[in-house]
């Protein structure tokens, strides 16, 4: 038998002999800075103490925000306040239906102008229906409904327009001056 080796090509690098504990003091030493960086990153995220002087300047500002909030709420300035509206007298009320039947006409005739033909309900026409309805009476005439509470208005279309509004829109107008 000869003296080598059984495996020539391996070379195994010289070792070191570690200290006794070496790799727990390694280990330890990681356990400690990692523990002091954690230490650090909490005493980072913990709020800091407000200093006196501060905390009494946002007490004040608090408190002068809340007495001029209640002040604003007691005098009630016209520019925080809606407008009152008046109340809607029957004349208001009856204008009011009349100008929706208006705007309803016009839109029929609009569509009427624009595609030849009456259209078949006035959602078609564009028009709103809230208080209106609709009916076709045969050829290019037809008939609005208003209906408003106990009121009711019928305006055939070979009326005049201008004269079914009357002073409708004046009226609804002069509402809103006062």
């Amino acid at each position: 038998m000869t003296d080598q080796p059984a495996h020539p090509h391996r070379h195994h690098p010289p070792q070191t002999p570690t200290p006794p504990g070496g790799r727990r003091a390694l280990v330890e030493a990681f356990q400690n800075v990692v523990k002091s960086e954690a230490e650090k990153a909490k005493e980072a995220r913990a709020p800091k103490p407000i200093p006196p002087h501060r905390r009494a300047a946002g007490l004040f500002v608090a408190v002068v925000i809340m007495v001029a909030a209640a002040a604003i709420l007691v005098i009630q300035p016209g520019w925080l306040v809606a407008p009152e509206v008046p109340e809607e007298t029957p004349q208001l009320h009856e204008a009011s239906l009349r100008l929706a039947m208006y705007r309803a006409a016009q839109q029929i005739e609009s569509f009427r102008r624009a595609n030849g033909r009456l259209p078949a309900s006035l959602p078609e026409a564009g028009a709103d229906t809230t208080g209106v309805s609709y009916e076709a009476a045969g050829g290019y005439q037809y008939v609005l409904h208003g209906h408003s509470g106990d009121l009711e208005l019928e305006y055939h279309s070979d009326q005049s327009l201008k004269d079914f509004l009357g002073d409708s829109y004046d009226l609804i107008r002069e509402r809103f001056k006062r």
